[in-house]
């Protein structure tokens, strides 16, 4: 059996020979990492340990971002694409590329390392904490058939205002600063994630993710613009929850621990070097890492 300095640690830049190596493995990890990616690179940052003969053996991925939190801005890493192929695991793989991806974060000066899990207490050990995150899940209580469009069918002038009315809407913690062009958390990414479907108008738009209102924003948002969306998922700080209870929705679970739109994910964080996780953001469906 390996231990850990048998096998070889690297940290991949996005879209690299070597990131590109760890899709094979996290296909056998993943069902939904089978077969044809549609979008290449997958994360920003890869810290991957190979095997003597150049095997993949592990991966852990982030994903940045920056984020409202109280009075500042915080600087959030997002766990993502965590992955040992089953020959290698009970070795402490996961762990080890776990802390290498904290030490970098650290040195990068960000505040907080942040996943979705529903295996809490193997990132426990690795220094993860469970996060409280409020939230609202509602219900439209008589949906229609009125289907959205993909980001791609979306006019440049439909673009321009749905990113003036995002970034003029109200600021409440956790709302990620996306932007102009990144890999991710980006406009540039968020218009063309084929997972998003798009409701828009004259007076707002409404962004809707795997049937799941995400966010709304605009001075004019009128009913019949999502009346086709079933469930929404939203800060309780966000007025829009208010305009959606005004219009009759209904409020299906008002969640003070674990958001309940994750089938049994919650979030978990922890702070690196002398960061902070800020109590009380809100991770949007929309910004998902």
């Amino acid at each position: 059996m390996e231990n850990l300095k048998d096998f070889e640690f690297l940290h991949a830049a996005p879209g690299s020979a070597e990131q590109n190596a760890c899709l094979p493995m996290l296909g056998v990890c993943f069902d939904e990492w089978k077969g044809d990616i549609p979008r290449m690179p997958f994360v920003e940052e890869s810290f991957i340990a190979r095997t003597s003969d150049g095997r993949v053996a592990g991966h852990v991925g982030l994903m940045p971002m920056r984020v409202h939190g109280g009075k500042g801005t915080l600087r959030v890493a997002g766990i993502a694409s965590v992955g040992v192929d089953p020959a290698f695991r009970r070795r402490g793989l996961a762990a080890e590329l776990c802390r290498r991806a904290a030490d970098w974060a650290a040195e990068q000066r960000y505040d907080s390392l942040a996943l979705y899990t529903g295996v809490n207490r193997v990132y426990a050990v690795c220094g993860w904490q469970d996060y409280p995150v409020r939230s609202l899940t509602l219900e439209n209580p008589a949906p229609s058939e009125h289907p959205g469009r993909p980001g791609p069918d979306l006019t440049e002038d439909e673009k321009a205002s749905i990113v003036k009315w995002y970034e003029a809407g109200p600021v409440f913690p956790g709302k990620v600063i996306r932007e102009e062009k990144a890999l991710f958390h980006s406009w540039e990414q968020v218009f063309r994630t084929p997972d998003f479907s798009w409701y828009t108008g004259k007076g707002g738009y409404a962004l809707v993710y795997h049937g799941v209102l995400a966010e709304m924003a605009g001075p004019g948002l009128s009913r019949d613009l999502f009346r086709g969306v079933k469930t929404a998922f939203l800060s309780p700080d966000d007025p829009a929850a208010e305009r959606l209870l005004a219009a009759g929705w209904r409020i299906a679970a008002r969640d003070e621990a674990h958001p309940a739109a994750w089938g049994g994910e919650n979030v978990m964080i922890r702070p690196v070097g002398e960061g902070r996780a800020f109590p009380g953001l809100f991770f949007s469906l929309a910004d998902k890492f």
